[in-house]
Protein backbone atom coordinates (compact mmCIF):
# COMPACT_ATOMS: atom_id res chain seq x y z
CA UNK A 1 0.00 0.00 0.00
CA UNK A 2 1.60 3.26 -1.15
CA UNK A 3 2.44 5.82 1.53
CA UNK A 4 3.35 9.49 1.11
CA UNK A 5 5.23 11.41 3.81
CA UNK A 6 5.60 15.20 3.65
CA UNK A 7 8.22 16.42 6.11
CA UNK A 8 7.80 20.16 6.66
CA UNK A 9 9.02 20.10 10.28
CA UNK A 10 11.84 22.46 9.32
CA UNK A 11 10.29 25.10 7.07
CA UNK A 12 13.62 25.63 5.29
CA UNK A 13 13.98 21.99 4.21
CA UNK A 14 10.65 20.54 2.97
CA UNK A 15 11.09 16.95 1.77
CA UNK A 16 8.51 14.52 0.37
CA UNK A 17 8.93 10.74 0.26
CA UNK A 18 6.67 8.22 -1.40
CA UNK A 19 6.70 4.43 -1.33
CA UNK A 20 5.53 2.76 -4.54
CA UNK A 21 3.85 -0.51 -3.54
CA UNK A 22 2.83 -2.83 -6.36
CA UNK A 23 2.47 -6.55 -6.98
CA UNK A 24 4.80 -6.69 -9.99
CA UNK A 25 7.92 -4.88 -11.12
CA UNK A 26 7.47 -2.36 -13.91
CA UNK A 27 9.50 -0.83 -16.70
CA UNK A 28 10.39 2.46 -15.06
CA UNK A 29 12.09 5.62 -16.29
CA UNK A 30 13.25 8.87 -14.81
CA UNK A 31 12.34 11.65 -17.23
CA UNK A 32 13.62 15.22 -17.18
CA UNK A 33 11.33 17.39 -19.28
CA UNK A 34 11.59 21.01 -20.33
CA UNK A 35 9.19 23.90 -20.29
CA UNK A 36 7.29 24.79 -23.46
CA UNK A 37 6.52 21.19 -24.44
CA UNK A 38 3.11 20.49 -26.00
CA UNK A 39 0.99 17.64 -24.66
CA UNK A 40 -2.48 16.18 -25.12
CA UNK A 41 -4.64 14.65 -22.42
CA UNK A 42 -5.67 11.45 -24.21
CA UNK A 43 -4.45 9.45 -27.18
CA UNK A 44 -6.64 9.36 -30.28
CA UNK A 45 -6.80 5.58 -29.98
CA UNK A 46 -8.25 5.73 -26.46
CA UNK A 47 -10.63 8.52 -27.48
CA UNK A 48 -11.91 6.29 -30.29
CA UNK A 49 -12.39 3.32 -27.94
CA UNK A 50 -14.54 5.49 -25.64
CA UNK A 51 -16.26 7.34 -28.53
CA UNK A 52 -15.02 10.66 -27.16
CA UNK A 53 -14.95 13.83 -29.26
CA UNK A 54 -11.41 14.83 -30.21
CA UNK A 55 -12.28 18.51 -29.75
CA UNK A 56 -12.79 17.96 -26.02
CA UNK A 57 -9.39 16.40 -25.36
CA UNK A 58 -7.29 18.73 -23.21
CA UNK A 59 -4.19 20.24 -24.80
CA UNK A 60 -1.55 22.17 -22.89
CA UNK A 61 2.02 23.46 -22.98
CA UNK A 62 4.27 22.82 -20.02
CA UNK A 63 5.00 26.02 -18.09
CA UNK A 64 7.69 24.41 -15.93
CA UNK A 65 10.45 21.86 -16.38
CA UNK A 66 10.00 18.69 -14.36
CA UNK A 67 11.63 15.44 -13.27
CA UNK A 68 9.20 12.53 -13.24
CA UNK A 69 9.03 8.82 -12.51
CA UNK A 70 7.26 7.25 -15.49
CA UNK A 71 6.14 3.63 -15.90
CA UNK A 72 5.22 1.72 -19.06
CA UNK A 73 6.61 1.09 -22.52
CA UNK A 74 5.96 1.90 -26.17
CA UNK A 75 3.44 -0.95 -26.53
CA UNK A 76 1.30 -0.19 -23.46
CA UNK A 77 1.85 3.53 -23.23
CA UNK A 78 3.24 5.51 -20.31
CA UNK A 79 2.03 6.95 -17.00
CA UNK A 80 3.57 9.63 -14.79
CA UNK A 81 3.29 8.44 -11.21
CA UNK A 82 5.50 10.88 -9.34
CA UNK A 83 7.68 13.95 -9.78
CA UNK A 84 8.93 17.43 -8.93
CA UNK A 85 8.96 20.56 -11.07
CA UNK A 86 11.46 23.40 -11.25
CA UNK A 87 9.44 25.45 -8.73
CA UNK A 88 9.63 22.69 -6.12
CA UNK A 89 6.04 21.47 -6.48
CA UNK A 90 5.93 17.72 -5.79
CA UNK A 91 3.17 15.48 -7.14
CA UNK A 92 2.61 11.89 -6.00
CA UNK A 93 -0.08 9.80 -7.73
CA UNK A 94 -1.28 7.09 -5.34
CA UNK A 95 -3.72 4.29 -6.00
CA UNK A 96 -7.18 4.99 -4.56
CA UNK A 97 -9.74 2.21 -4.91
CA UNK A 98 -12.44 4.61 -3.65
CA UNK A 99 -12.04 6.99 -6.60
CA UNK A 100 -14.96 7.04 -9.03
CA UNK A 101 -15.11 8.54 -12.50
CA UNK A 102 -17.78 10.56 -14.24
CA UNK A 103 -19.84 8.78 -16.87
CA UNK A 104 -18.71 9.78 -20.34
CA UNK A 105 -22.37 9.70 -21.39
CA UNK A 106 -23.16 12.60 -19.05
CA UNK A 107 -20.09 14.63 -19.95
CA UNK A 108 -20.80 18.37 -20.40
CA UNK A 109 -20.21 19.90 -23.80
CA UNK A 110 -17.35 22.10 -22.54
CA UNK A 111 -15.55 19.26 -20.72
CA UNK A 112 -11.77 18.98 -21.01
CA UNK A 113 -10.79 15.31 -21.17
CA UNK A 114 -7.58 13.93 -19.70
CA UNK A 115 -6.36 10.40 -18.96
CA UNK A 116 -5.80 9.53 -15.30
CA UNK A 117 -2.33 8.34 -16.42
CA UNK A 118 -1.47 11.92 -17.51
CA UNK A 119 -3.06 13.78 -14.59
CA UNK A 120 0.13 13.95 -12.51
CA UNK A 121 2.20 15.25 -15.43
CA UNK A 122 -0.39 17.93 -16.22
CA UNK A 123 -0.18 19.11 -12.61
CA UNK A 124 3.63 19.23 -12.66
CA UNK A 125 3.56 21.09 -15.97
CA UNK A 126 1.05 23.78 -15.10
CA UNK A 127 1.30 24.79 -11.44
CA UNK A 128 3.88 26.53 -9.29
CA UNK A 129 2.34 25.97 -5.86
CA UNK A 130 -0.08 23.73 -4.00
CA UNK A 131 -2.49 26.64 -3.53
CA UNK A 132 -2.54 27.39 -7.25
CA UNK A 133 -3.23 23.77 -8.16
CA UNK A 134 -5.83 23.34 -5.40
CA UNK A 135 -7.74 26.43 -6.54
CA UNK A 136 -7.72 25.18 -10.12
CA UNK A 137 -9.08 21.73 -9.27
CA UNK A 138 -11.85 23.18 -7.14
CA UNK A 139 -13.46 24.79 -10.18
CA UNK A 140 -12.02 23.20 -13.33
CA UNK A 141 -13.88 21.40 -16.12
CA UNK A 142 -11.55 18.43 -16.36
CA UNK A 143 -13.04 15.00 -16.93
CA UNK A 144 -10.69 12.13 -16.05
CA UNK A 145 -10.78 8.93 -18.12
CA UNK A 146 -9.34 5.78 -16.61
CA UNK A 147 -6.90 3.58 -18.52
CA UNK A 148 -5.11 0.38 -17.57
CA UNK A 149 -1.95 0.79 -15.50
CA UNK A 150 0.92 0.02 -17.93
CA UNK A 151 2.59 -2.62 -15.78
CA UNK A 152 3.76 -6.18 -16.53
CA UNK A 153 0.85 -7.97 -14.85
CA UNK A 154 -1.22 -10.43 -16.87
CA UNK A 155 -4.45 -9.15 -15.32
CA UNK A 156 -4.79 -5.45 -16.11
CA UNK A 157 -5.88 -2.88 -13.54
CA UNK A 158 -7.77 0.30 -14.45
CA UNK A 159 -6.05 3.29 -12.85
CA UNK A 160 -7.86 4.63 -9.78
CA UNK A 161 -5.85 7.49 -8.34
CA UNK A 162 -5.65 10.46 -6.07
CA UNK A 163 -2.90 13.10 -6.09
CA UNK A 164 -0.81 14.29 -3.17
CA UNK A 165 0.82 17.72 -3.59
CA UNK A 166 3.50 19.52 -1.56
CA UNK A 167 5.63 22.59 -2.14
CA UNK A 168 8.52 24.67 -0.72
CA UNK A 169 6.15 26.82 1.38
CA UNK A 170 5.19 23.77 3.45
CA UNK A 171 1.69 23.60 2.01
CA UNK A 172 0.07 20.25 1.18
CA UNK A 173 -3.03 18.95 -0.58
CA UNK A 174 -4.70 15.63 -1.31
CA UNK A 175 -7.00 15.71 -4.36
CA UNK A 176 -9.53 12.90 -4.67
CA UNK A 177 -12.06 11.99 -7.32
CA UNK A 178 -15.70 11.26 -6.43
CA UNK A 179 -18.16 10.68 -9.27
CA UNK A 180 -15.82 12.69 -11.46
CA UNK A 181 -15.73 15.66 -9.07
CA UNK A 182 -12.46 16.78 -7.49
CA UNK A 183 -12.45 16.77 -3.68
CA UNK A 184 -9.61 19.00 -2.43
CA UNK A 185 -8.10 18.75 1.06
CA UNK A 186 -5.52 21.50 1.62
CA UNK A 187 -3.45 22.16 4.74
CA UNK A 188 0.17 22.21 5.84
CA UNK A 189 -0.93 19.74 8.53
CA UNK A 190 -1.69 17.03 5.96
CA UNK A 191 1.71 15.36 6.11
CA UNK A 192 0.74 11.70 5.64
CA UNK A 193 -1.47 10.04 3.02
CA UNK A 194 -2.09 6.45 1.96
CA UNK A 195 -4.41 4.74 -0.52
CA UNK A 196 -7.75 4.53 1.25
CA UNK A 197 -10.27 5.08 2.77
CA UNK A 198 -11.04 8.63 1.64
CA UNK A 199 -9.00 11.37 3.26
CA UNK A 200 -11.78 12.56 5.57
CA UNK A 201 -11.92 9.06 7.03
CA UNK A 202 -8.12 8.91 7.32
CA UNK A 203 -8.17 12.16 9.29
CA UNK A 204 -10.88 10.82 11.61
CA UNK A 205 -8.83 7.69 12.27
CA UNK A 206 -5.82 9.90 12.96
CA UNK A 207 -7.78 11.79 15.63
CA UNK A 208 -8.04 8.56 17.61
CA UNK A 209 -4.31 7.93 17.39
CA UNK A 210 -3.43 11.53 18.26
CA UNK A 211 -5.55 11.20 21.42
CA UNK A 212 -3.94 7.85 22.28
CA UNK A 213 -0.48 9.42 21.95
CA UNK A 214 -1.40 12.43 24.07
CA UNK A 215 -1.01 14.76 21.09
CA UNK A 216 -4.63 15.89 20.69
CA UNK A 217 -6.27 18.95 22.33
CA UNK A 218 -8.33 16.48 24.39
CA UNK A 219 -6.15 15.59 27.40
CA UNK A 220 -5.16 11.94 27.78
CA UNK A 221 -3.93 11.13 31.30
CA UNK A 222 -2.31 7.88 30.17
CA UNK A 223 -0.83 8.34 26.70
CA UNK A 224 0.30 5.19 24.91
CA UNK A 225 3.35 5.77 22.72
CA UNK A 226 2.88 2.95 20.21
CA UNK A 227 1.77 2.41 16.61
CA UNK A 228 0.21 -0.47 14.64
CA UNK A 229 2.56 -2.73 12.72
CA UNK A 230 0.37 -4.12 9.95
CA UNK A 231 0.45 -3.43 6.22
CA UNK A 232 -3.03 -2.01 5.56
CA UNK A 233 -3.47 1.57 4.36
CA UNK A 234 -4.91 2.70 7.69
CA UNK A 235 -2.08 1.06 9.64
CA UNK A 236 0.54 2.62 7.37
CA UNK A 237 -1.20 5.99 7.81
CA UNK A 238 -1.10 5.64 11.59
CA UNK A 239 2.53 4.53 11.58
CA UNK A 240 3.60 7.39 9.30
CA UNK A 241 1.65 9.84 11.47
CA UNK A 242 3.25 8.32 14.59
CA UNK A 243 6.79 8.96 13.41
CA UNK A 244 5.95 12.42 12.09
CA UNK A 245 4.19 13.35 15.34
CA UNK A 246 7.19 12.42 17.48
CA UNK A 247 9.95 13.69 15.17
CA UNK A 248 11.75 16.99 15.66
CA UNK A 249 12.96 19.41 12.97
CA UNK A 250 16.56 18.85 11.91
CA UNK A 251 19.25 21.38 11.11
CA UNK A 252 20.15 20.72 7.49
CA UNK A 253 18.77 19.28 4.27
CA UNK A 254 20.83 16.08 4.35
CA UNK A 255 19.42 15.19 7.76
CA UNK A 256 15.88 16.09 6.67
CA UNK A 257 16.16 13.84 3.61
CA UNK A 258 17.40 10.95 5.74
CA UNK A 259 14.69 11.55 8.34
CA UNK A 260 11.95 11.52 5.69
CA UNK A 261 13.35 8.47 3.91
CA UNK A 262 13.40 6.43 7.12
CA UNK A 263 9.87 7.45 8.10
CA UNK A 264 8.72 6.21 4.68
CA UNK A 265 10.75 3.02 5.17
CA UNK A 266 8.82 2.35 8.39
CA UNK A 267 5.70 2.13 6.19
CA UNK A 268 7.23 -0.07 3.49
CA UNK A 269 6.43 -3.71 2.69
CA UNK A 270 9.64 -5.75 2.19
CA UNK A 271 10.25 -8.10 -0.70
CA UNK A 272 8.73 -11.52 -0.02
CA UNK A 273 6.22 -10.19 2.55
CA UNK A 274 3.11 -12.35 2.07
CA UNK A 275 0.80 -12.54 5.13
CA UNK A 276 -2.29 -13.29 3.04
CA UNK A 277 -0.74 -16.12 1.01
CA UNK A 278 -1.06 -14.37 -2.32
CA UNK A 279 -0.17 -16.35 -5.41
CA UNK A 280 2.74 -15.30 -7.62
CA UNK A 281 2.32 -11.85 -9.17
CA UNK A 282 -0.35 -10.76 -6.67
CA UNK A 283 1.77 -9.93 -3.62
CA UNK A 284 2.17 -6.15 -3.15
CA UNK A 285 5.50 -4.91 -1.85
CA UNK A 286 7.48 -1.68 -1.99
CA UNK A 287 9.30 -1.72 -5.32
CA UNK A 288 10.87 1.73 -4.93
CA UNK A 289 10.77 4.94 -2.93
CA UNK A 290 10.92 8.46 -4.39
CA UNK A 291 12.29 11.34 -2.32
CA UNK A 292 11.87 14.93 -3.53
CA UNK A 293 13.89 17.80 -2.07
CA UNK A 294 11.87 20.97 -2.72
CA UNK A 295 14.60 23.32 -1.48
CA UNK A 296 17.52 22.15 -3.66
CA UNK A 297 15.29 20.70 -6.40
CA UNK A 298 16.81 17.22 -6.29
CA UNK A 299 14.83 14.06 -6.94
CA UNK A 300 15.88 10.66 -5.57
CA UNK A 301 14.95 7.17 -6.74
CA UNK A 302 15.61 4.42 -4.20
CA UNK A 303 15.19 0.98 -5.77
CA UNK A 304 14.26 -1.81 -3.35
CA UNK A 305 16.06 -4.80 -4.81
CA UNK A 306 19.52 -3.35 -5.50
CA UNK A 307 19.54 -0.93 -2.52
CA UNK A 308 20.62 1.70 -5.01
CA UNK A 309 19.95 5.38 -4.31
CA UNK A 310 20.33 7.67 -7.32
CA UNK A 311 19.22 11.21 -7.99
CA UNK A 312 18.67 13.75 -10.75
CA UNK A 313 18.56 17.55 -10.64
CA UNK A 314 18.01 20.45 -13.04
CA UNK A 315 21.60 21.73 -12.94
CA UNK A 316 22.67 20.89 -16.50
CA UNK A 317 19.27 20.80 -18.18
CA UNK A 318 19.11 21.73 -21.88
CA UNK A 319 15.33 22.17 -21.63
CA UNK A 320 14.71 19.10 -23.78
CA UNK A 321 13.15 15.76 -22.97
CA UNK A 322 15.65 13.23 -21.63
CA UNK A 323 15.28 9.95 -19.81
CA UNK A 324 17.08 7.01 -18.27
CA UNK A 325 15.55 3.58 -17.65
CA UNK A 326 16.02 2.67 -13.99
CA UNK A 327 14.20 -0.69 -13.95
CA UNK A 328 13.72 -3.09 -16.86
CA UNK A 329 11.41 -6.10 -17.17
CA UNK A 330 12.03 -8.40 -20.15
CA UNK A 331 10.55 -11.88 -20.54
CA UNK A 332 9.80 -11.99 -16.84
CA UNK A 333 13.34 -11.01 -15.86
CA UNK A 334 13.84 -7.90 -13.74
CA UNK A 335 16.93 -5.72 -13.94
CA UNK A 336 17.52 -2.51 -11.97
CA UNK A 337 19.94 0.16 -13.09
CA UNK A 338 23.08 -0.44 -11.05
CA UNK A 339 23.95 3.16 -10.22
CA UNK A 340 24.13 5.53 -7.29
CA UNK A 341 24.62 9.23 -6.74
CA UNK A 342 23.86 11.85 -9.37
CA UNK A 343 22.93 10.22 -12.70
CA UNK A 344 22.35 13.35 -14.82
CA UNK A 345 24.98 12.13 -17.28
CA UNK A 346 23.02 8.91 -17.91
CA UNK A 347 20.08 10.85 -19.33
CA UNK A 348 19.59 10.48 -23.09
CA UNK A 349 17.48 12.65 -25.37
CA UNK A 350 14.12 11.10 -26.30
CA UNK A 351 10.70 11.99 -27.67
CA UNK A 352 8.49 14.20 -25.48
CA UNK A 353 5.81 12.46 -23.43
CA UNK A 354 2.10 12.52 -24.23
CA UNK A 355 2.28 14.17 -27.64
CA UNK A 356 -0.55 11.80 -28.66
Amino acid sequence: MCTRIFNNLNAHFPVTARNMDWAVFMNTYLYRMGSGESRVGLSKQTAKIHSLPIKNILKWDSLYASISTVVGDDAQGYATVDGINEKGLVVNALSDSDSTYQSTQAMPEDAEIISALRWAQFTLDRFMTVAEAANYFRKCKLVLITENVPDTAVEKHPAQLHLCLSDPSGNSAIIELEQGQFIVHESSEYKVATNNPNYDAQLQINQYWQFLWGKSPVFNKRPVVSAPGGDSSTQNFARGSYYMSFSEPLDNIEQSISQTRFIAAACAAPLGFNPYQYSAGQMPHTIWCNVADSSRLEYYFCESQSMGQMHIDFSDSENETERVQVTTVKKGMYQPLMASGNINKKLKACSPLFED
